[in-house]
């Protein structure tokens, strides 16, 4: 009779989520091999891709220094050139571009992926807080970048070019790299 009290106690003890997902060391390693080669593979589909429309977006992102420097007037509006110093600058300066735009256009499935290795340790009231953040991160990151690009970045071009030297006839000129600008 006790015995069959004790097991009605076992059965109406609620069960610990992260003790039902438990699963030995090597399927851990396997299944997060498999989401980082997931996610890896993601990213490099994306970077071949996004490799085509580097030069369009280098322009844009260009566009507040050129702007800037058609602010500040003659003689730097006529003579504005972006300066590469380097044989290979363009070529690498267009391999980070897209390999961070990979990365930006590819961030939600790799959260995702971090997300799904994560979720089966976590009390299902964890899983719920933390999935909103999964949605709210890309728009943010966005509008992040929209203010830069937009508001910040202008303005501090400005304060860049034709800076004159107090109490003396020297003006100083900026001449961007595209390297560091990037």
């Amino acid at each position: 009779m006790a015995k069959k009290a004790a097991i009605a106690n076992v059965a109406a003890e609620p069960i610990d989520e992260v003790e039902a997902s438990r699963a030995p060391l090597m399927d851990h390693l396997v299944e997060l091999r498999n989401r980082m080669t997931r996610s890896l593979i993601v990213v490099g589909v994306l970077f071949c891709g996004l490799w085509f429309v580097t030069d369009t977006v280098l322009s844009f992102l260009l566009t507040p220094l050129g702007d800037a420097a058609h602010r500040a007037g003659p003689p730097l509006d006529e003579l504005f050139v972006a300066q590469t110093t380097a044989p290979l600058e363009m070529l690498f300066v267009k391999l980070k571009l897209a390999f961070v735009m990979a990365l930006a256009v590819g961030f939600p499935y790799v959260a995702y992926q971090v997300y799904a290795f994560v979720a089966p340790g976590l009390y299902k009231n964890e899983r719920a807080a933390i999935m909103p953040f999964l949605f709210v991160m890309p728009p943010l990151f966005a509008a992040g970048a929209a203010l830069v690009y937009y508001f910040v970045m202008p303005a501090f071009m400005d304060l860049s070019f034709s800076q004159e030297l107090v109490g003396t006839n020297v003006k100083a000129v900026y001449v961007p790299k595209v390297k560091e600008y990037y």
